[in-house]
């Protein structure tokens, strides 16, 4: 008899979007939205990267956890976060590396399988040009959406 093996496709989590995903200017509070088919609930972390690469270096890498509340920064050579976090629910603190600031100018929201965090970015003088907007999801077993490009950024005179 005639046997068919049937493999489900593994849905991983995804970067959807950034609003505004294209534009120009040194501060902006970005929104940012992502999805995992397991729930919202199923996303250890989401990640949004200002970069002209995937790398992380010299880039402006915030990321939020959900267990945690909180949103975090990488540092210049990005290999390790910046001491401290900022707690959503207080939203006072804010981070800095020499690309950037971060600051919680919002609540965090789901939606069904999405999750909405919200950043607020002033990037530093030093940190000009065209930069690309990749987003980044990861659910609890580690499944990840890989970087995903969501737009591009211009920042400077």
């Amino acid at each position: 008899s005639l046997q068919i093996t049937i493999t489900p496709i593994l849905s991983l989590p995804s970067a959807v979007s950034v609003n505004p995903n294209t534009g120009a200017g040194q501060a902006q509070a970005f929104s940012a939205v992502y999805t995992d088919p397991a729930g919202s609930g199923d996303l250890s972390q989401v990640n949004l990267l200002f970069s002209t690469s995937t790398n992380g270096a010299n880039a402006c890498w915030v990321y939020y956890v959900p267990t945690d509340n909180a949103i975090y920064l990488i540092n210049d050579s990005g290999t390790a976060q910046v001491p401290g976090s900022i707690d959503v629910s207080r939203g006072r603190a804010t981070l800095s590396n020499s690309q950037c600031t971060v600051s919680s100018p919002g609540p965090v929201t789901t939606s069904g399988n999405n999750l909405t965090v919200a950043f607020g970015i002033t990037f530093a003088p030093g940190f000009t040009g065209q930069k690309s907007l990749y987003g980044y999801a990861q659910s609890i077993s580690g499944a990840n959406s890989g970087w995903q490009l969501l737009g591009t950024w211009i920042i400077g005179p």
